[in-house]
């Protein structure tokens, strides 16, 4: 009899257990999954949150609905602190992260950052970046020596974006007459400008440009100066690596801590505190999305790069630059002032 008992009672719990897991599974059935974008429609943020969103969608159980909002402002930081503060902690409301968040928290006096980039839940990466410095044709600075001394004018999106911080560190680091100009919405704003002689160049990824400009590096209309990265971008013209113009070992590391963000690319989070089966969800619904065939035949076409990070290797590598060296930190604290 107390085994029938017994029997009876593991089958019931067998059942309660499999009926918690088929709800967990069925989570996103008949919800929409939003994702956000950190800047305005068009340029390569804008587009990864796009592409994301919709092929993620297809490998959530439930299959949810999707849309992507964005919300541009403060060089990706409202975007950060809407998904770290404000979302739902249910893995409905993820967000295309800027690549330089860590650096934010870190080097930015600011009130503005109500983020700790250890503790987002990171879902995976597309691929990493290579910064370019790049001017417009007609620019008086044909190479990265005449920057010495011809200014340089850089469109911004505001002064804790890498599109200020890089200028920057080229200034007070390496002696570059470098000017970051702030204040553009992003990158379709300043190409315009640097169309009409407003500004000379930007820094930010070839992407931005092949994707919506395929023939100015071809033709020349635009050219990259330098680089910033661990290895120079295949679909740039070939040019000098920042760190491998550093004058001495101290300006190298400097460079180095600097170009830490390439690695995160164009990484896509959620909330802290996301459950841990959901973030399983999701994490493998993205890695699935990188694989697929439709996918990757929408990269090739729109020319745009893949080399995917698993959220569980993004989130390792996310604590780990959150806990650099302060001496580090306080030296290139001192590059942006």
């Amino acid at each position: 009899m107390k085994r029938v008992m017994l029997a009876a009672a593991l089958s019931c719990a067998a059942l309660m257990t499999a009926g918690a897991a088929s709800a967990q599974d069925m989570f996103f059935k008949g919800k929409t999954l939003t994702m956000l974008s950190p800047s305005t429609p068009g340029g390569s943020y804008d587009f990864y949150a796009r592409i994301a969103a919709r092929y993620m969608s297809e490998y959530l159980p439930g299959k949810p609905n999707y849309v992507v909002q964005n919300m541009p402002g403060a060089g990706g930081m409202k975007a950060a602190n809407f998904v770290y503060n404000v979302a739902p902690k249910d893995g409905t409301v993820l967000g295309l992260m800027n690549q330089t968040l860590a650096h934010y928290q870190m080097l930015l006096d600011t009130d503005g950052v109500q983020f700790d980039v250890g503790k987002f839940t990171w879902i995976g990466r597309v691929a990493p970046t290579v910064t370019l410095v790049m001017v417009w044709g007609e620019a008086p600075a044909k190479t990265v020596e005449d920057m010495k001394t011809v200014e340089t004018l850089f469109g911004a999106s505001s002064a804790v974006s890498q599109s200020y911080m890089i200028p920057m560190m080229m200034k007070n680091l390496l002696g570059y007459k470098a000017r970051p100009i702030v204040g553009f919405s992003g990158a379709a704003e300043i190409y315009l400008a640097m169309e009409r002689g407003e500004v000379h160049g930007r820094t930010g990824s070839a992407e931005t440009v092949v994707a919506s400009h395929p023939d100015w590096f071809k033709t020349g209309k635009m050219r990259v100066l330098a680089e910033l990265g661990a290895e120079l971008d295949p679909d740039a013209p070939p040019a000098p690596l920042l760190v491998d113009l550093a004058p001495n070992e101290e300006a190298r590391k400097i460079i180095e801590f600097f170009q830490s963000y390439t690695v995160f690319g164009n990484p896509y989070a959620g909330p802290p505190g996301l459950p841990a089966a959901r973030t399983k969800m999701l994490r493998d619904a993205f890695d699935e999305a990188m694989k697929d065939p439709a996918f990757l035949a929408d990269m090739k076409k729109s020319q745009m790069a893949v080399g995917p990070m698993s959220g569980a290797d993004l989130q390792k590598i996310a604590e780990a630059v959150s806990a650099t060296d302060p001496a580090i930190i306080a030296k290139a604290k001192a590059v942006l002032k």
